[in-house]
């Protein structure tokens, strides 16, 4: 896969991951709350994380050329 395939495409994700959202709103309720803030955020980030490799396998597996 050309590098600069994968780099818009790891570009794009991060981009998915900052955008303020229901998971900011989430782990703002929960320091608003006065819990701890780092299983939340944690679980979002692994939550987003797993997203992008499924995503990334579908892509790999569909990529024209490959078998």
């Amino acid at each position: 896969m050309a590098s600069g395939t994968m780099a818009a495409f790891w570009a794009v994700s991060f981009l998915f991951v900052i955008t303020p959202g229901a998971d900011w709103a989430y782990a703002i309720a929960a320091g608003l709350r006065h819990r701890v803030v780092l299983p939340a955020v944690g679980g979002l980030l692994v939550g987003h994380l797993m997203a992008t490799a499924v995503v990334a396998a579908g892509v790999a597996r569909w990529w024209p050329g490959r078998r």
